[in-house]
């Protein structure tokens, strides 16, 4: 009970009293009468701030919890992201020298319009590769010194890289698709 609360009580038991017929209060009695409810008040501002402290404690808890599962996800989807963008580009890169090495066949001169379809794929892997390098660097850098600003870096670099093979992937589709429409 708040202090503000007692004395609002306090006051209510006085104005009791005087309809009740008692004109005076005696101290002896209000000291005892404040002895008895003052123990009362003052468990129960215990308990309710116990109360308070563990619906505190559970809340944050769960905060963190949630925070926990939530950076275990956005791990995961990264590291999908990060092999996606690696089998997408060695996929077309392998896809593509075998074409090349079906249209050769006798004439070597033939698969050379191919090579920068090619280069760009194996950018793209570079760039994939680079990039998970980056994931590993990034979780380093978060653990071991949060307060740093090595594992944004980090961050940011490998997104790039990330989004950079996937953007290189592009590009060796249409060098790829301009190639074999020529």
């Amino acid at each position: 009970m708040k202090s503000s609360e007692f004395a609002t009580q306090l006051r209510n038991e006085v104005i009791q009293l005087t309809i009740n017929g008692q004109k005076t209060i005696d101290s002896k009695n209000l000291t005892k009468f404040l002895d008895e409810k003052i123990p009362l008040l003052e468990h129960a501002e215990k308990e309710d701030s116990n109360i308070t402290i563990d619906f505190r404690l559970a809340h944050y808890q769960a905060e963190i919890q949630s925070n926990t599962q939530m950076f275990a996800s956005v791990l995961d989807y990264g590291k999908h992201a990060l092999n996606s963008a690696m089998i997408i580009n060695a996929g077309a890169a392998v896809a593509l020298l075998s074409l090349i090495g079906n249209i050769i066949g006798g004439d070597p001169s033939a698969g050379s319009s191919y090579s920068t379809a090619v280069l760009w794929f194996v950018f793209g892997v570079l760039s994939a590769a680079i990039a998970t390098g980056g994931a590993y660097c990034t979780q380093y850098f978060y653990t071991q010194a949060p307060e740093k600003p090595t594992g944004k870096r980090f961050h940011v670099t490998t997104v790039i890289f990330a989004i950079g093979s996937y953007g290189l992937f592009i590009a060796g589709a249409l060098s790829s698709y301009f190639t074999l429409r020529s």
